[in-house]
Formats: structure tokens, sequence, C-alpha cells
């Protein structure tokens, strides 16, 4: 059947199929990783962190979700998970240096209880400029935050590169980590080729 295709049309299918296997490894991902006992999220939430400010710890537990929690900044600052989230209540121990950096590396960051505009503080002010829904009605919510390492240098603005700034309710584990999946393939979306158009004879 290939054969029958012209070049441009071989491409494109070749293309079209490569992007469709990098979309269905990324859904899959966080899975895959707990099974090979790898950290999807690292969580920063102190021991000092009140209990009735804490995200559930029962169902975070949960291997599929690939969530891995320690209460010390020393702990987060030596693994390296494609997702680092810190509880508002962290923020106050955190080197914000280490933060940026990993920000600026790709890593997706997620801030439990901090809007987008507190995001942009402790990362880079434009942040609050391209964020989706900025502000939440009550806690538990949070705010991923993902950009490509080599865009956006100059901060972050609508057409510079790939990105995402989004802000949510906490509803459960999974819908969290099924937006830093998304957050994640923003942020490995310029490395899937795309079809480009021929000129038609």
């Amino acid at each position: 059947m290939g054969s029958d295709l012209t070049p441009p049309l071989r491409r494109a299918a070749w293309i079209g199929m490569l992007a469709v296997g990098i979309f269905a490894l990324m859904v899959l991902f966080d899975r895959s990783l707990a099974r090979c006992g790898v950290d999807f999220i690292v969580y920063y939430e102190p021991d000092t962190v009140s209990l009735d400010r804490r995200l559930p710890s029962e169902e975070r537990d949960d291997p599929s979700f690939a969530i891995r929690t320690v209460d010390t900044f020393e702990e987060l600052q030596f693994r390296n998970p494609p997702a680092l989230m810190f509880h508002a209540d962290a923020v106050p121990s955190m080197d914000l240096t280490f933060l940026r950096a990993e920000y600026a590396r790709g890593t997706v960051l997620i801030g439990v209880n901090l809007t987008a505009a507190q995001m942009a503080e402790l990362i880079e002010p434009t942040i609050v400029d391209v964020a989706v829904r900025p502000t939440a009605t009550r806690e538990p919510f949070y705010t991923v935050v993902a950009k490509n390492e080599d865009q956006c240098n100059d901060g972050l603005s609508q057409g510079c590169g790939s990105f995402l700034v989004e802000t949510a309710q906490f509803t459960g584990y999974a819908d969290l980590t099924t937006l830093a999946r998304a957050a994640l393939f923003e942020r490995f979306q310029p490395f899937i080729p795309t079809a480009t158009p021929t000129p038609s004879s």
C-alpha cells in the first residue's frame, strides 16, 4: 500500500503515524513510569502543612499515578522527574533559583494552592499573561506551568512557542496527572515532526 503513495504523501503518512505514536506514549506515560518504579511527579509537601490544607494522601499512593511525596526540599532537589509539584506552604523553604532553573530546563511545575499570578512571582512574570483560568474559587487547587526549553526566552507570550499555563480545582489525582501529561506533551510538541505542505504542480 505504501508503494502506491507519492513521496510527499508517503512522508505525510509516516509523520502522521509518528505523531500518533508519540501521543499514545504521552497518554500512557505516567502509568508506564509507575510500572517501572520511576516517579512521574515528585510532590514537596512539608510535614508542617496542617492537615486541613493537605491534598488527600490515600489516592495519592495509587501506583498508577507515579507520585512520590517528599517532606524536605533537599530530597526534592536530588530527584529529576518530569514534573515537580509543591505546596504553597512549602515556598518559604524553597530555593527559587533551583525552581527557575527547572522551569527553564522544561520541567513541568505544579503549584498547589498557588494561582498563576503567584507562580509568576516565583518563576517568571509573564506566566500570568498567558494563563488559562488564572484564578481558582477555593482550595485545594493547583496551577500547572510548562514551556519548551528553547522558546519564549523573553517571557511567555502568544505565538512564541509551546507552553501550557493552567489553573484548575483539585478534583482528584487522575485529573491532575492528566493535565500534567498535557503540559508534558506541550513541552515535547516542537520535537514532533509535522508535514510541510508541498506546492501543487
